[in-house]
C-alpha cells in the first residue's frame, strides 16, 4: 500500500513545476542527452515515480514499529561481503542512495552492526529532531556532514564500525568533503 501511494505521489511530482520535477528534469538532461525526448520524459517519469514510492516507503519505516518494517525484507544479498570487510578491522564505509530505501537499510543494519550515518541536517530544527529520532532509534548514530561528523565518521572506522554515506548528502565546503577524504587518506 505504501509503494501504491507513493507512486501516486511520484506521477503527481511528475505532473508539476516543483523543485522535483525540476531537478530530475535537469539531471536526466545533463546525464542521458543521448536519448530523444520521449525517452527522456519516460525515465523522468520512472524516476519520480520511484522517488514517491521512497516517500511512501519511508512514511511506513517511520510509522512503524522496527520489527515490523523489518518483517518486510525478505532476502538479503552481499551479507557475507559487509561480513567480510569488517573482518579485516579497517571499519567499512558503506555508499547507498535513498532510492531503495534507506530508511529500511538504516533499520537492517542497526539491528545486526554498528552504523553511523552522515546526514545533512535540516534547517528546521523540529524537522532535525524527529530525522535523529526515527533513524536513531534502535542504535545508529547520526553525523552532520560538517567538521563533526568528519570526526565522528573517522572515530566510527577506527572501531571498525560502518559508516554509512548516501551521495546526495554534500558536506559544507567549510568542513565537509576535503577534511573528510583527508581523514579517509590518513586513516592507513
Amino acid at each position: 500500500m505504501a509503494r501504491s501511494l507513493g507512486g501516486f505521489i511520484g506521477r503527481r511530482m511528475n505532473k508539476g513545476t516543483g523543485k522535483p520535477a525540476r531537478n530530475t528534469q535537469k539531471n536526466i538532461a545533463a546525464c542521458f542527452p543521448e536519448l530523444d525526448e520521449a525517452g527522456q520524459k519516460k525515465l523522468i517519469s520512472e524516476s519520480l515515480e520511484e522517488t514517491g514510492r521512497s516517500i511512501g516507503e519511508m512514511g511506513m519505516s517511520w510509522i512503524w514499529q522496527p520489527e515490523r518494517v523489518l518483517g518486510k525484507v525478505k532476502t538479503v544479498h552481499g551479507k557475507e561481503v559487509l561480513d567480510d570487510a569488517l573482518a579485516e578491522n579497517r571499519g567499512v564505509i558503506l555508499i547507498a542512495p535513498h532510492i531503495g530505501n534507506w530508511e529500511v537499510l538504516n533499520l537492517w543494519l542497526s539491528k545486526y552492526y554498528k552504523l553511523t550515518a552522515m546526514y545533512k541536517p535540516p534547517k528546521i530544527k523540529m524537522m532535525d529532531d524527529l530525522i535523529r529520532k526515527k533513524r536513531e532509534r534502535i542504535g545508529s548514530q547520526l553525523a552532520p556532514a560538517n567538521v563533526k561528523g568528519v570526526r565522528m565518521a573517522v572515530k566510527c572506522l577506527r572501531k571498525n564500525e560502518i559508516l554509512g554515506i548516501l551521495p546526495d548528502q554534500e558536506p559544507e565546503k567549510s568542513g565537509g568533503i576535503f577534511r573528510l577524504l583527508w581523514a579517509f587518506r590518513h586513516l592507513q
